[in-house]
């Protein structure tokens, strides 16, 4: 079986209490948003092969697991050094008051990829159309209580990739996509990337 996102069950049972609401009435509030979410689905508007691959160093003939774990090791370390915002954000490109700006970027700054970029168009749109602020939920390191719930999604990652190896040969290029999909996870240089261009844009 595999290890879904979230809590299993949640919004079918808390269906019967909610409604349906615009999003005008939430005109001058501020909505915490799970960013997680939004870039999982934002991988689907990017290369999901080459983020597939990215995300998984073992290959359709290989279940080495000890690969995977040490290299999002190291690259939680190398990303966690370059998270001082103040340093590595400009004062002089961060757009304070044109929300209307809100996605120029300044020629010193790159263009984010695609899987970002869906998820600062979400939040612009929110900003400029309804007037809402948006504070994005992150999520950092692993925690301890999760590692086997962190260990079954890795494993079903991998199994995804093969899948996806397998459908790929066989010409099914649909099957290879979504399959490639769900192999992809969430690395820390997305995570960081994400927020350093909503810094950019004064989120």
């Amino acid at each position: 079986t595999q290890t879904k996102m979230g809590i299993k069950g949640l919004l079918p049972a808390l269906r019967t209490i909610t409604k349906p609401i615009k999003l005008e009435r939430y005109r001058g509030l501020t909505a915490a948003i799970d960013a997680m979410s939004w870039l999982h689905k934002g991988i689907y508007a990017d290369d999901v092969r080459s983020i597939a691959f990215q995300s998984n160093t073992s290959t359709a003939s290989s279940r080495q697991k000890s690969a995977p774990t040490e290299n999002r090791s190291t690259e939680r370390d190398s990303v966690v050094k370059r998270l001082d915002f103040d340093e590595c954000v400009d004062s002089k490109v961060r757009v304070k008051e044109n929300k209307s700006n809100n996605l120029k970027r300044s020629p010193s700054t790159e263009s984010p990829s695609k899987c970002v970029m869906y998820v600062l168009k979400r939040v612009d749109r929110l900003r400029r159309e309804y007037g809402i602020e948006v504070l994005l939920v992150i999520d950092g390191a692993p925690l301890p209580s999760k590692r086997r719930i962190d260990e079954a999604r890795r494993e079903n990652r991998q199994r995804a990739f093969e899948e996806a190896l397998q459908a790929e040969k066989r010409g099914d290029r649909a099957a290879s996509r979504r399959l490639f999909g769900q192999a992809c996870s969430i690395s820390y240089e997305m995570r960081y990337e994400l927020m350093h261009h909503c810094r950019l844009m004064n989120v």
